[in-house]
């Protein structure tokens, strides 16, 4: 039964979706309603990877999902780039708000989430303190379960602000940014993943990367599918097919995939607004994933995974909704209360 969890997932993904003829591409292919959509459906292949590990090895379905969750964080990343270096090249002083606006969107919400967490804790009989939230980050395992990501993600916003401020060219700041990204990787493998066997860490963070130089180079690199579309599309799926049985390095994998959602991307219109709801929450999404299995496997007790799993993602859905629901509601409220 819990093998549908999936399925229903990718039809939501495809519902509506829209092929497009031969020598059609879809100009909307990385838009923003697109790109929210795939995050959508990237947070609940996330989630699988996550809770494919609380299965007990009871289903085989999933185990795809905890074996390559890298593939969608690396395409998470890649979409982030994307959509960052979209807006720094065609807004006048990007970076002057960029800063406030991460602070509103990421920092002050994580932290917030991080602060339900300690609550959570310490209700169920641990001794935790605001010390503690941030211990865990510097150790690579984080208070608020499974986000690291969101870590990370601060921290290579603020090398890329680092770079488009101290550097006026943009494709010199786009390429000094790259730079600090890889050294990032590199210095996570050595200082975490490497002591402490987290390679989450650092196993994706190039996708970054690869994002900005794909949104810097777009145009010249779209010419390029255009004319050769139906050889790339089977070279990628060849060489996808091999990377599932680990004959190809992760970085190439993660490589591979996000093209393969690009080639996708260019032929087929989708324009599911389940996915599209949850793009919006995504964030949220993956801030309470841990939290919502943690009480649904402490509180609640069903002979079947397919319920528990289920009720795991109904409630991440219903705590990121009203998360973001309050939050925004009193920083809409803060800013009108500046304003006037």
């Amino acid at each position: 039964m819990i093998k549908i969890l999936p399925v229903i997932i990718s039809i939501l993904l495809l519902y509506k979706a829209e092929l497009l003829p031969e020598k059609e591409y879809n100009k909307d292919y990385l838009s923003v309603k697109t790109t929210t959509i795939l995050k959508g459906y990237l947070a609940f292949f996330v989630f699988f990877q996550h809770i494919q590990g609380y299965s007990q090895g009871s289903s085989l379905f999933l185990i795809p999902f905890q074996k390559y969750g890298y593939l969608a964080v690396g395409a998470f990343f890649f979409l982030s780039a994307y959509g960052l270096c979209f807006q720094y090249l065609n807004k006048e002083n990007y970076q002057k708000s960029f800063i406030s606006k991460r602070i509103n969107r990421i920092v002050v919400p994580y932290f917030i989430v991080s602060l339900i967490y300690l609550f959570y804790f310490n209700l169920t009989g641990h001794n935790y303190n605001l010390l503690t939230i941030i211990q865990r980050i510097l150790s690579g395992d984080p208070l608020a379960t499974y986000t690291w990501f969101i870590c990370e993600i601060i921290i290579i916003y603020f090398l890329f602000y680092i770079s488009i401020t101290l550097i006026k060219d943009k494709k010199t700041a786009i390429y000094f940014a790259c730079v600090l990204i890889i050294f990032l990787k590199y210095l996570l493998k050595i200082k975490i993943g490497e002591s402490t066997n987290l390679v989450w860490w650092y196993e994706s963070t190039h996708m970054f990367a690869i994002g900005l130089l794909y949104c810097y180079y777009e145009n010249k690199i779209l010419h390029f599918i255009y004319r050769l579309y139906s050889v790339l599309l089977s070279l990628c799926l060849m060489l996808f097919a091999i990377s599932l049985f680990n004959y190809l390095p992760i970085d190439i994998s993660e490589i591979i995939f996000v093209l393969l959602i690009i080639l996708f991307s260019l032929k087929i219109k989708i324009n599911s607004r389940v996915m599209e709801f949850m793009g919006k929450i995504s964030l949220y999404f993956y801030m309470f994933q841990g939290l919502s299995i943690r009480i649904v496997r402490r509180f609640i007790y069903f002979d079947s995974l397919f319920v528990m799993f289920s009720l795991m993602i109904i409630l991440d859905i219903v705590m990121a909704f009203v998360f973001q629901k309050i939050y925004d509601y009193i920083i809409n409220r803060i800013f009108h209360s500046v304003k006037s």
